[in-house]
């Protein structure tokens, strides 16, 4: 299974270079493409894309963070591109042939100027 995500440069360095955790068995390897529009191409293999979506999940809905034992991460870029990959995962409502065309989808960071008002 291969499965494609369009983003930004800054946002995919953002939440694919998050350490917290993560060893060498979780490892995320990408083929990154440019594309015309500004965007890049992610190209993640079936296990890449399952240890992406553990450190997203860990930096949008887990880990300790901040400088009390009971805070938690909650960074908004991660949140982000873990409910749009799992929104996406969800959908599928069969095994796709080998056949069938990667899954993609197109995650912007315009919600980023939002977050910082």
């Amino acid at each position: 299974m291969t499965f494609q995500i369009d983003t930004t440069p800054g946002l995919w360095s953002k939440t694919s270079k998050q350490t917290a955790y993560a060893a060498d068995d979780q490892k995320i390897d990408a083929k990154v493409t440019k594309l015309g529009s500004g965007l890049q191409r992610v190209e993640l293999s079936g296990i890449g894309l399952a240890n992406y979506l553990w450190q997203l999940d860990y930096h949008a809905h887990g880990g300790a963070g901040g400088s009390a034992p009971w805070s938690r991460y909650r960074e908004a870029e991660a949140v982000r591109m873990y409910d749009e990959i799992s929104h996406k995962l969800d959908s599928v409502e069969k095994r796709p042939s080998p056949d069938d065309p990667p899954l993609r989808i197109e995650v912007d960071d315009a919600f980023l100027s939002a977050k910082h008002k």
